[in-house]
């Protein structure tokens, strides 16, 4: 009897083995190892974002925050990952942390609307509505359409006469456009 040999990786393993369901040898463990270490950046931050992904279509956001970090080293600059990164800190009531990583973005980013957007939600969850405001004012960039995503959380906050006094500015931006 001919014994079938498949080549996983770099190394083969029996056709026996494989079928006994048998712990792979420590070659390709090794195997393994050195497919993950030749990985691309790219391929990696790939499958980050996919697994991230599922992870948070599950609703398992604090298993993603791991990942985002991980991620976050790979590709420093990338706004979408930030911002995902602090809306998962948000989901699990982790204010603070995302404060301090939107507080760093900033150090560098400092025209982020929508990461101004989630600095001043998460100081509102955490009860600083002055903060909170003063967050949201920066997200405003003088298009019209900045105006209403302001307004909108400054009236959720209780906020009346500033989502007032924000929607009359951005109507009197409009007409000067």
């Amino acid at each position: 009897m001919k014994m079938m040999r498949f080549l996983i990786g770099a190394t083969s393993v029996s056709a026996a083995a494989l079928l006994a369901d048998e712990k792979p040898p420590a070659t390709v463990k090794a195997a393994e190892r050195a497919a993950s270490i030749n990985e691309t950046e790219a391929q990696r931050s790939t499958k980050l974002r996919q697994h991230i992904q599922a992870l948070e279509r599950a609703g398992r956001f604090a298993a993603a925050i791991p990942l985002y970090e991980e991620w976050q080293d790979l590709a420093p600059d990338q706004a979408p990952i930030v911002h995902g990164h602090a809306r998962a800190l948000a989901a699990i009531g982790q204010h603070q942390r995302v404060v301090a990583l939107l507080n760093t973005w900033f150090e560098g980013n400092k025209d982020d609307s929508l990461a101004a957007l989630l600095l001043g939600d998460a100081h509102r969850d955490l009860e600083n509505l002055d903060k909170a405001l003063a967050s949201w004012r920066r997200a405003i960039d003088g298009s019209a359409t900045s105006y209403g995503p302001v307004a909108d959380r400054c009236r959720a906050a209780g906020l009346r006469q500033e989502a007032n006094r924000i929607l009359r500015e951005g109507q009197n931006a409009l007409k000067a456009s």
